[in-house]
């Protein structure tokens, strides 16, 4: 998915480095939690995205099987029905992937996903 390729982590530039490090130290707990919810909140679009695409994919078929029933024979019918099975089977894996994703992602908080 394009989500991982958005996450990234903040860096600093070397005149903000030098100017801060009079100051502060840099934290890199700070950078650490905004990288976690900017994947939070990716992980949520990506979830509510995927759905939608479950729902119109299913429905697509759905349409698909009713003209392939009406316009090939019995076998051909048989052969497209477990190539659909096969891909609701692949979009179900996905699904429960993020499922279990954003299931983790509510139960633990920012210390328990760094300490397990």
């Amino acid at each position: 998915m394009d989500a991982l390729k958005e996450h990234t982590i903040l860096e600093t530039t070397d005149n903000e480095t030098a100017a801060s490090s009079h100051t502060k130290s840099p934290d890199p707990g700070l950078s650490a939690l905004l990288s976690v919810k900017k994947f939070t909140d990716t992980l949520e679009k990506d979830y509510a995205e995927l759905l939608k695409i479950e729902s119109e994919l299913d429905e697509l078929n759905r349409d698909g099987l009713l003209i392939i029933e009406a316009t090939t024979s019995p076998e051909a019918t048989t052969r497209w029905k477990a190539i659909v099975q096969e891909m609701n089977n692949a979009i179900s894996g996905i699904n429960d992937t993020l499922t279990a994703a954003k299931k983790l992602a509510k139960r633990k908080t920012i210390h328990e996903l760094w300490t397990n």
